[in-house]
């Protein structure tokens, strides 16, 4: 009987661009050893994997998911996988000023597992968009100027905090008649 669980740290919600750690345990309960012990974790979409690292065995990862070969397992013994993560601001849709992230991992072995229900787990965290207080300052110079003549147009964005400016855009249309 494989049981797999896993926490986040940390636990409850976490801003965008901060670290996530989720920390994936599995125990085999015996009555036997367990061989060609898989672990798969799909990663939540909006996130950016840091690392990931198996107490034993070998990793494969991409941009989405991990696999872990974690080889045999002992009656009584456990594994563990530490999978570091960065929510982005892609995590949260427009409009919105959080989202809900959620793991999801497995674990199978070669044998027959007597209580397959503890096998999967899901891992549920609430990433917030940080609040940020944008100032925005214009200079043009001269004032006035002269019609055929430059204009140097000078735009300063302040952060002013509590949190990261997160996808901040400027657009700034040209008044008709002017030109590059």
């Amino acid at each position: 009987d494989l049981a797999l669980s896993a926490v986040a740290a940390p636990t409850n919600s976490i801003l965008a661009g901060k670290t996530l750690t989720y920390t994936f345990s599995i125990t085999n309960r015996g009555p036997n050893t367990a061989t060609s012990v898989a672990f798969t974790n799909v990663l939540p979409a909006g996130v950016t994997l840091l690392s990931a690292s198996p107490s034993q065995g070998n990793i494969i990862t991409n941009a989405t998911s991990l696999i872990v070969n974690l080889g045999t397992l002992a009656t009584g013994t456990n594994a563990t996988i530490i999978v570091v993560v960065t929510p982005t601001a892609a995590a949260i849709p427009q409009g919105l000023t959080n989202a809900t992230l959620t793991s999801t991992a497995n674990v199978a072995a070669s044998e027959t597992d007597v209580n397959p229900g503890n096998n999967s787990v899901s891992v549920v965290t609430v990433v917030n968009r940080p609040f940020a207080e944008l100032d925005l300052t214009q200079t043009v110079a001269p004032d006035p100027v002269v019609v055929g003549h430059s204009l140097t147009n000078t735009v300063v964005i302040t952060n002013n905090g509590p949190g990261t400016a997160l996808s901040a855009v400027l657009t700034e249309p040209l008044p008709p008649g002017a030109g590059f």
